[in-house]
């Protein structure tokens, strides 16, 4: 898709505003690009643009038509920065030249893509800390920042393997300490409540409990033996009325029986009465012989009596206490009594095992966390000469900038350490931290310096400068210039200046202004020919009223330019 054919897609425009097209081929061509803009012409679009770009929070006030979707794109050669793993990690297909794209829809929700893949903005916000750096006007604040005064080691460290492996010991610790706290806190609440499990327990284990009908039972075998008396007499009373020599049912019955047999002649075959008594008679003979046993087998044993009431009154008190139901409910108490009484002996066990655990993982953590230090401190160092040695050439011959790393015993999730940023400006002036002691126009030169440092040792292909110069001119400005220019040799230099010797050492200028279209006022950007950028750069020396002094300044500004 072609330059025009993407404007009228995503932006809904036929053709190019002035300069437009000129700042996107440049940018395309990867060129080094230079943007003078008065104050209030619009550079907050450019920065709010590279944020969107790259994760920002979408805010629909700063879109001129809320009622359409607004697309910003960022197109960034990523070629020999070693971010195939982040791609592979993200599940991103990876390009050489990876397109960002943002989008705003008019409901304020937003999407954002990585080479048209849908991504979350963390993960948007993460892949652009690698693409791009932004250094706004008041980023300088952001010294007194002890996450970012640690960030600034770290990066210039190349730390990204020593912090992960620190990180990945400090959360092991975390969550076998998470672990053994919570476990320590279940087993006092179970230790205030074992004594007293344990000993219902005994209790319900003395019990023996075993057979769910053991109730059943003994209550049967109590009340047979509390009428055992009674129950014999009425089996001999029984036995001797069946069995009685004349008198007894047996006796009649074979009286009977001898009846019939006499009249069975006589009788109808059908009623079958002779077999039917016969029948009778032997039924009655062997009920008459098992009350006869019953009456040899019963006998008083009041000790089997005692101990069966006592046993049941046992089964009845256990079942009272512990609101039981039935002896099956008690059964199940006790097993989940145990339960209880053998989980805590298993805890004392975990924790035991846990605290050993917690013991090594904290030596692996304090041995990751030193190594994590030592490199901090080399690098501290190391970045604390190199700063300095900018500083001076800034026109600070006499500061001194010092990184100073302290540990701690206290560990978060990014070590024990901490950064203090000290600063001189003067000779015999002790060095103090350096939001304290800075003017604002040190504080500009202290943070060039820092990405000036950064730029040499990071791989990032851009950096963008909103006002760096805040608070400094003349000599001091054009060094600063110099190290911007230095800096663009090895990567993309976006600066937003109002001051003719940083303006002069870009490789293109560009001029945001604003113009009066159809009753709107719209924010412009336009990129200088030669001659034009000759009488920019004389504006910006002398005013409105551009003199041929100020014409000649500008003159000799872009020449000294061009020779380095």
């Amino acid at each position: 898709m072609t330059k025009q054919e993407l404007l009228k897609t995503h932006f809904g425009y036929d053709t190019f505003r002035e300069g437009q097209e000129a700042v996107i081929d440049a940018l395309l061509a990867g060129r080094d690009v230079l943007a003078v803009m008065p104050t209030g012409a619009g550079k907050s679009i450019i920065l709010g643009a590279l944020g969107l770009a790259t994760g920002a929070r979408a805010d629909l006030a700063a879109l001129r038509d809320n009622t359409r979707k607004c697309v910003v794109e960022l197109s960034v050669e990523i070629d020999g920065m070693d971010l195939e793993g982040f791609f592979a990690e993200n599940d991103l297909d990876y390009e050489p030249l990876t397109i960002l794209r943002r989008e705003i829809l008019p409901s304020g929700k937003s999407r954002a893509f990585v080479n048209d893949t849908p991504v979350l903005l963390d993960t948007l916000g993460r892949l652009a800390g690698h693409l791009l750096d932004v250094h706004s006007q008041h980023q300088s604040l952001l010294l007194s920042r002890p996450a970012f005064r640690l960030g600034l080691v770290d990066r210039y460290a190349g730390n990204d393997v020593p912090r992960t492996q620190y990180r990945q010991r400090y959360e092991q610790y975390r969550a076998l300490q998470k672990e053994l706290e919570e476990l320590s806190a279940r087993r006092s609440e179970l230790a205030r409540t074992q004594d007293y499990n344990r000993y219902l327990l005994d209790e319900l284990d003395k019990s023996d409990l075993k057979d769910p009908g053991e109730q059943e039972e003994l209550e049967s075998l109590v009340a047979r033996l509390s009428h055992s008396q009674q129950v014999k007499e009425d089996l001999q009373a029984a036995w001797q009325q069946m069995d009685a020599e004349e008198t007894g049912v047996l006796s009649r019955l074979s009286e009977t029986l001898s009846l019939l047999r006499r009249a069975e002649a006589y009788l109808p075959p059908q009623d079958q009465l002779t077999a039917r008594t016969e029948s009778a008679l032997i039924e009655l003979k062997d009920i008459t012989a098992r009350v006869c046993s019953l009456v040899e087998e019963s006998e008083d044993d009041p000790q089997l009596l005692q101990r069966a009431t006592e046993r049941l009154d046992l089964l009845y008190t256990l079942l009272r206490k512990h609101n039981a139901k039935d002896l099956s409910a008690l059964i199940a108490l006790r097993e989940s009594l145990r339960g209880e009484v053998s989980g805590l002996e298993q805890l004392d066990e975990r924790i035991d095992t846990l605290q050993q655990e917690c013991a090594q993982a904290g030596q692996a953590r304090a041995a990751a966390s030193s190594a994590l230090t030592q490199t901090r401190v080399e690098a501290a160092a190391a970045l604390s000469e190199q700063i300095t040695d900018t500083i001076h050439t800034l026109g600070m011959p006499h500061a001194t900038f010092r990184i100073e790393v302290s540990s701690s015993d206290t560990f978060t999730a990014e070590g024990a350490d901490s950064v203090r940023f000290l600063f001189s400006a003067n000779l015999g002036q002790a060095p103090a931290d350096v939001e304290k002691i800075a003017s604002g126009g040190e504080l500009s030169r202290v943070m060039l310096a820092v990405k000036y440092a950064l730029a040499r040792r990071a791989k990032l292909p851009s950096i963008l400068f909103d006002e760096i110069d805040t608070g400094v001119s003349g000599e001091i400005s054009d060094r600063m210039g110099s190290i911007m220019q230095d800096m663009s040799r090895h990567m993309q230099v976006i600066a937003i200046t109002h001051l003719p010797q940083i303006a002069s050492r870009g490789d293109l200028q560009y001029k945001v202004f604003k113009q009066e279209s159809e009753g709107a006022t719209l924010s412009r950007i336009a990129l200088l020919s030669p001659e034009e950028r000759t009488a920019e750069l004389a504006r910006m020396i002398s005013g409105a009223n551009i003199t041929e002094a100020a014409m000649e300044h500008a003159r000799e500004l872009l020449r000294q330019n061009a020779k380095n």
